[in-house]
């Protein structure tokens, strides 16, 4: 027992000693068995966390591409919308001119199917309008000698305002009517020679 330290404890089970020696081990395998312990757990919560982290990683690509995907979208809205206020522009102009034609006043606060609405035209109604209002020639082959408006008179040579269009045809030339109407007057007047007069019938 010399050069050893014995330590001695008493207690109601008896007497135990023990050596330096024991102790250290025991002291030794207490904290081989915590490293070990911490070794392990430290594993297990790295693993955890590298899932977790790659899971994350997953979802924030996914959210990437989810977002690069809705800024497509919404560039491609965008440009679907101008589009559409563009061609909403257009028909709102061209609807106001038709309503300046046909001698309505454009009422632009007004709802656009409103004003679409006021200016629809039935079929019949429509059939009517082609048959009752002068439109087109009276000619099969049209060719215009003088038009209407101001020009250098052919007789005496100066300037005069021409009340109508001047066409030119061979003799014989059937001659139809432009429109649905009432014969005013049939005969030769003055420089027109033979002369056919109408006045057109609007019913709609």
């Amino acid at each position: 027992m010399k050069d050893k330290f014995i330590i001695t404890i008493h207690d109601v089970n008896g007497i135990r000693q023990y050596t330096l020696k024991q102790i250290v081990k025991r002291y030794i395998l207490y904290f081989a068995s915590f490293i070990l312990f911490f070794i392990i757990t430290s594993t297990a919560v790295i693993y955890y966390l590298t899932k977790e982290v790659s899971q994350l990683s997953e979802k924030k690509e996914k959210l990437q591409n989810q977002f690069l995907q809705m800024t497509k979208e919404n560039i491609a809205l965008k440009k679907s919308i101008e589009q559409k206020n563009s061609e909403l522009k257009q028909i709102t102009e061209k609807l106001k001119n038709i309503e300046e034609m046909i001698g309505l006043r454009p009422e632009e606060d007004k709802e656009l199917s409103d004003r679409i609405n006021q200016l629809s035209l039935t079929t019949a109604q429509i059939y009517h309008m082609f048959k009752n209002i002068p439109n087109g020639s009276p000619l099969k082959k049209t060719v215009i000698t003088s038009r209407f408006g101001y020009r250098k008179h052919p007789v005496n040579g100066q300037r005069d305002f021409h009340p109508g269009v001047d066409l030119r045809a061979k003799w014989g030339t059937p001659v139809y009517a432009t429109a649905r109407g009432i014969v005013e007057y049939a005969g030769k007047k003055g420089n027109y020679g033979k002369l056919c007069y109408n006045t057109a019938q609007l019913r709609i």
